[in-house]
């Protein structure tokens, strides 16, 4: 099984079948079928532990958390509006930030 978080927004849900090409067939092109309901909507979650780390943040971002966010290690906030909002927030000694960053203390998230 793979776990994978996801932030908000509109995915499509697909299946696979014979994904390793194990059964013949003359159309190997049929094997992929998007869901015949369409997108799925997903709101934002709120993790009650946030931990940014070893990536780049650039543009807008709103980051939350219930209990704590911690950024770093070798996490570069570059954006045009970073906030970050939990009632305690770490920042690590190798994180970068340059652009616009706010930090709160009151994630909209319940």
């Amino acid at each position: 099984m793979c776990r994978r978080r996801v932030g908000g927004g509109s995915y499509t849900l697909y299946a696979k079948i014979d994904d390793f090409n194990t059964v013949v067939e003359s159309n190997e092109a049929n094997n992929l079928r998007s869901a015949d309901s369409g997108s799925l909507g997903i709101e934002g979650a709120c993790l009650a532990h946030l931990v940014r780390s070893n990536e780049t943040l650039s543009g807008t971002h709103a980051l939350e958390a219930t209990l704590a966010a911690t950024l770093g290690s070798n996490l570069i906030i570059d954006g045009d509006d970073v906030s970050v909002h939990a009632p305690v927030v770490s920042i690590l000694g190798d994180t970068s930030i340059s652009g616009p960053f706010s930090i709160g203390n009151s994630p909209s998230c319940p």
